[in-house]
């Protein structure tokens, strides 16, 4: 019975750890989002409106929920020195194909504004090499986001 109860409480104590990587995956992933937007130093309407939408799709939430975790990652943004402790967490728990859909993610916020700044670029690109996500995967990314933004 304790053997059970001891298994019960591992079981209730890796759930809860799984939760907490989980969330702290989407907030190194909005981090990035946030300093992807940010980058041209400009906050266009569009690209505040595109990284809501962005989250709310990628991780199913609403949008008050969305808009709330993108206000966390502003302030993490804001208080970070680098971006290696987000890109490190997100090198750690995903998987290649993950990250390259990450740096994919990235591309389509940065095409928001209809333009994409050469902050943004090297931006983006630096995330991607951190992701170690190689260039063809960088390259990718890029024309999947920029054939989606023509399409629509």
């Amino acid at each position: 019975m304790i053997q059970r109860l001891l298994n019960y409480l591992d079981s209730r104590r890796s759930a809860r750890d799984t939760g907490s990587v989980e969330r702290a995956l989407r907030l190194s992933a909005a981090v990035l989002m946030v300093e992807t937007m940010r980058a041209d130093f400009t906050e266009a309407p569009e690209e505040r409106d595109r990284i809501v939408t962005l989250v709310e799709d990628t991780y199913g939430l609403d949008r008050q929920e969305a808009e709330d975790l993108i206000l966390l990652a502003e302030a993490e943004a804001d208080r970070a020195v680098s971006l290696h402790e987000f890109t490190r967490r997100l090198t750690d728990h995903l998987d290649a194909g993950e990250r390259e859909q990450l740096v994919e993610l990235l591309w389509d916020l940065a095409y928001a504004d209809g333009r994409i700044d050469k902050y943004e670029e090297y931006l983006v690109r630096r995330i991607a090499d951190l992701l170690y996500v190689p260039h063809s995967g960088f390259i990718r990314a890029k024309h999947r986001a920029a054939a989606r933004r023509l399409s629509s």
